[in-house]
C-alpha cells in the first residue's frame, strides 16, 4: 500500500492565498468581497488565512466570481 505524502502548508493554503491575491489585485476590501459572497469579513478572512474552508456552495460562488481555483482547499 503506497504511503500518502503529506501536503506542505503552502500546498494546503494555495486556494486561500489565491483568493487573497485576487481580492487585493482587484482592489476589493474584505467587506466588499464578503458582501458579494453573502458572508461577513470575519469568515472571508478565515478563508483567506486557511483557517476555514468554504462550503460547497460558497466555493462555487468564489470560483464563479473570482476565477479562483478552490479545489486545492479540498485535495
Amino acid at each position: 500500500m503506497p504511503i500518502k505524502k503529506r501536503k506542505s502548508k503552502s500546498e494546503k493554503n494555495q486556494g486561500a492565498r489565491l483568493l487573497r491575491e485576487w481580492r487585493k489585485g482587484n482592489e476589493l476590501t474584505l467587506d466588499g468581497l464578503a458582501e458579494k459572497l453573502g458572508t461577513n469579513k470575519f469568515m472571508l478572512s478565515r478563508y483567506e488565512t486557511g483557517v476555514h474552508k468554504p462550503g460547497t456552495r460558497r466555493a462555487i460562488l468564489i470560483k464563479e466570481l473570482c476565477g479562483v481555483s478552490v479545489e486545492s482547499w479540498y485535495l
